[in-house]
């Protein structure tokens, strides 16, 4: 029986010991690889995407999960344990790039997620999960454990390549790399770039007590980063600034700021949405007098990203530490025109618009609307060349889902496709060009999104594509504004971010 992630506590800890135990004595000849393609069926779609956000590590790195196995129960919803991401998907010809972002699970999670709670002591002594390792160390190891979830990708890639399936993984270094295998003649090349998703994989060096945490709320926003802890000797950054440069030799061409919980960075917006809390049972929730601006440890690691060329990426973060982002870059932005360089993008890789989500949400859930980008923030995207990749996510676009039944009739937020393309559409109103010049897609595919009815796996990429061919705003005779969309926008974002 598949597992049902939209269930009360006591039935989702009992089907994940089931899982867990089934796991144990499952035989390894279940756990079949697919039949290797023929590179005759590959096609490469013409308006195939670059997805600006995806997981295809994070179940390699928590279950095990290979590349090139079958993956049953793939379907609507948050996909916990299957894997979206897998060989077959990609051979519809629909992706031609990613960025591949390495999240490492936060470990307040096992404080502040109260059915997981009672779950780690009876996962963690399972032998073969290792989740002792899996789960953020809360220490400079931290990046270590995002090292090697990168080492596990890329040595997955590097089997895939050797079955010979008709399709190259390439990861690229940079970005002549990364275009490069766009460019590839014979079609049949897949460009793969890291990516990092939260703060946190930079490493905590002395996480912030909660009676820290209590004085830098009675100082208010524009005091709380004296209360930064002072880490080592010299400059309390410098840890974290080594570990950027590390990641950026590694290939890492963008950073995720923030994720569900405050690091030593930046403070987060919500990220998960009221229905989805209920399965981990997650209580917290954003408030805006917990908006913050950066720390100074941020502040410093923002601007080496804009020195280096790695992509600032604003999803999950606090309103007013973007805005400050927004600032920096405009100083960045100055410099680098007075030398002929274009500006460095800044993005959204996977969010929707303020606008469109308190359309549908009609004030049920005002203040996770902080998570979708403002009229405000679309124009400042726009300045800097930037782009925001809109989420194949229900509740993030509409503010609304299936599983809200009280709130919402379910049957209206089953299917996603429709609510992405006007998402697109709100937030190329808003540019002063209009020329979907600031748009892109972020689908989150295995990073335990609730993915819509219509948009949970790659190949149901081709219906987005095709939707978008059909509506006469996007498609127009003499214009590329698809093929923007789906990948020429988020290539431009890299070219000028990366490196």
């Amino acid at each position: 029986m598949p597992l049902n992630f939209k269930t009360n506590r006591k039935q989702f800890i009992s089907q994940v010991a089931m899982l867990a135990a089934g796991l144990t004595v499952m035989p390894k000849s279940l756990l079949r690889a697919a039949t290797p393609l023929d590179d005759r069926d590959f096609t490469m779609n013409e308006c195939a995407i670059i997805d600006m956000h995806c997981h295809p590590s994070m179940k390699m790195f928590l279950w095990g999960k290979k590349f090139w196995n079958a993956h049953w129960s793939v379907g609507k919803g948050d996909n916990l344990f299957p894997m979206q991401e897998n060989e077959r998907q990609f051979s519809f010809g629909n992706v031609r790039g990613i960025m591949a972002a390495h999240y490492l699970l936060e470990a307040a999670t096992e404080r502040e997620w109260h059915t997981l709670k009672a779950l780690y002591p009876i996962l963690k002594v399972i032998p073969f999960l290792g989740l002792n390792e899996k789960i953020e160390h809360e220490d400079p190891t931290n990046f270590d454990q995002v090292m090697k979830m990168i080492t596990i990708l890329e040595g997955q890639m590097d089997e895939e390549n050797k079955r010979n399936t008709g399709i190259t993984y390439k990861i690229a270094k940079n970005f002549a790399e990364y275009e490069a295998a766009l460019d590839d003649v014979s079609g049949k090349t897949i460009a793969i770039a890291h990516a990092i998703e939260g703060g946190h994989a930079l490493g905590r060096d002395l996480p912030i007590s909660h009676e820290r945490q209590q004085k830098m709320a009675a100082a208010g926003a524009k005091r709380q980063r004296m209360f930064v802890p002072h880490l080592s000797p010299g400059d309390p950054w410098d840890p974290y600034i080594t570990n950027l440069l590390k990641f950026h030799e590694k290939g890492v061409c963008l950073m995720t700021l923030s994720h569900f919980f405050r690091n030593d960075l930046v403070y987060p917006v919500d990220g998960i949405s009221p229905d989805a809390k209920k399965t981990p049972g997650m209580a917290w929730e954003y408030t805006p007098d917990q908006d913050r601006e950066l720390t100074v440890i941020g502040e410093k690691v923002v601007e080496k990203m804009l020195e280096i060329g790695m992509v600032v990426d604003l999803t999950h973060t606090a309103p007013m530490a973007r805005h400050q982002v927004f600032l920096l870059n405009r100083e960045v932005t100055k410099k680098r025109m007075d030398k002929g360089k274009n500006p460095r993008p800044v993005v959204f890789t996977h969010t929707g618009a303020q606008q469109i989500y308190e359309y549908y949400d009609q004030g049920h859930y005002p203040f996770y609307k902080a998570y979708c980008a403002s009229d405000e923030e679309i124009a400042l995207i726009e300045e800097c060349n930037g782009v925001i990749g809109v989420i194949a996510e229900d509740f993030w676009l509409t503010g609304a889902d299936a599983n809200l039944k009280k709130e919402f009739r379910p049957a209206q937020f089953r299917d996603g496709i429709s609510y992405i393309i006007q998402t697109m559409k709100y937030i190329n109103s808003k540019t002063e060009k209009k020329r979907f010049d600031n748009i892109g897609i972020g689908t989150d595919f295995d990073g335990l999104a609730d993915n819509p009815k219509d948009l949970y796996k790659n190949k149901q990429i081709k219906d987005l594509i095709d939707a978008m061919k059909r509506d006469p705003e996007l498609n127009i005779e003499g214009e590329d504004f698809i093929s923007k969309i789906t990948y020429k926008n988020a290539k431009r974002v890299l070219k000028d971010g990366w490196g």
